[in-house]
């Protein structure tokens, strides 16, 4: 079964599961949306850098609506195989990582234990890491208008995966992508100047003029600068219908054509649970039953964590234990250029404006490293 939402990576959608009613298992905490809801996000795996626990609460804040506040100065451990105590430590608000960096390995089993500042003790279920088997191919198909952006069609590729599923029934595979694109553009300033002063960010200085015209003005990278693109739908499947088989042509992803030159995407396929696969149909099926991922689901999706000590006190999110196989693949954008189709590009489908030049302006602007940009020439990057 193909399973598909909006969100940003196997943990970042597990926020849109905060509110409220419903569980996946036995019984339904009595939630209501003017309750905030403790939300747990964090993965054990195979892989270097993939260990961590973020521990937030959803504060809701008027109708549908919510801001979050971060649960700080927890005490946090994982638990190997019922006897092996790794700390975490919160290197930043409501972020905690290992105190000495491990991988989760094949066939043990990790539980996550934290205990709040005002003493509330929360679990969750013991998780078997299972392997994966490596992803065999990716590749890409072009499409004319098959990419859909704010209900409008526009021209990209759809990207493709091949794997083995091994034989045994119980296999469940969820992907993940991240995209790498070089940018050019590193501020742009609506009814504004830019200003390269205060370091390091610089600044837009209104202008009345371009106020009243609404002209923006594009500022060009001072250096090497790429935006980062996350997956847009969770796509997981079961090995329901290829226990044993290969797992042909799996969608994994829609890109647009951002621009002529090619994008760097790294793509992940994680093992996951039964209960990790039931959880992300589960927040399927109410995106659809709410009639728009933007909408509020109507039922939290309590997880795999619990209140040790109070029942009806309903944790969101999930605590993951997964292999992972990575793969890096390169969209190769060549097939296009004599079709003369005009990119998205990187700044919302809109043209590049740069102010014009005088002989002490326009400045250069700073790439910000952040969630979503980097300056770091990513490895494979061509």
């Amino acid at each position: 079964m193909n399973v598909s939402i909006n969100g940003r990576t196997i943990i970042g959608f597990l926020v849109l599961s905060i509110c409220l009613s419903s569980c996946i298992e036995e019984f339904t905490p009595d939630f209501n949306l003017t309750q905030s809801v403790l939300i747990v996000e964090s993965t054990i795996t195979d892989e270097p850098g993939e260990q961590y626990v973020r521990l937030r609460y959803s504060v809701p804040s008027g109708y549908n609506d919510s801001y979050f506040l971060s649960l700080k100065n927890a005490k946090v451990t994982v638990v190997k195989d019922g006897n092996e105590n790794i700390d975490f430590v919160e290197n930043e608000d409501g972020y905690y990582y290992p105190k000495i960096a491990f991988l989760g390995e094949e066939g043990h089993t990790y539980q996550l234990k934290f205990t709040s500042s005002d003493n509330k003790s929360f679990q969750s279920s013991p998780q078997e890491l299972r392997s994966v088997r490596p992803i065999k191919s990716v590749y890409q198909k072009f499409t004319q208008d098959g990419i859909n952006i704010n209900d409008n069609p526009y021209p990209g590729h759809i990207i493709y995966v091949d794997t083995e599923d091994p034989e045994g029934m119980g296999d469940n595979y969820y992907w993940s992508w991240k995209l790498y694109e070089r940018q050019n553009v590193c501020i742009s300033c609506e009814g504004a100047l830019y200003y390269n002063d205060p370091l390091p960010l610089g600044h837009c200085e209104p202008n009345r003029n371009l106020q009243r015209s609404g002209t923006i003005y594009d500022y060009t990278c001072d250096g090497d600068c790429y935006d980062i693109f996350y997956s847009d739908r969770i796509e997981i499947l079961s090995d329901q219908f290829s226990d044993g088989l290969t797992i042909k042509g799996k969608e994994i992803a829609r890109v647009p054509l951002y621009s002529d030159h090619g994008g760097l995407m790294v793509i992940k396929q994680y093992a996951l649970s039964l209960e990790a696969y039931e959880y992300f149909k589960l927040l399927r099926d109410q995106a659809q039953t709410t009639g728009s991922f933007a909408d509020t689901p109507p039922a939290a999706l309590i997880g795999n964590i619990r209140n040790t000590s109070d029942i009806n006190d309903g944790v969101a999110g999930l605590f993951i234990v997964a292999g992972i196989s990575k793969k890096t693949y390169w969209i190769d954008r060549s097939e296009v250029t004599d079709l003369k189709i005009r990119p998205y590009g990187l700044l919302k489908g809109r043209f590049v404006n740069p102010e014009p030049s005088t002989a002490t302006r326009p400045p250069l602007a700073p790439c910000i490293e952040g969630d979503n940009r980097t300056r770091l020439r990513p490895d494979g990057f061509l």
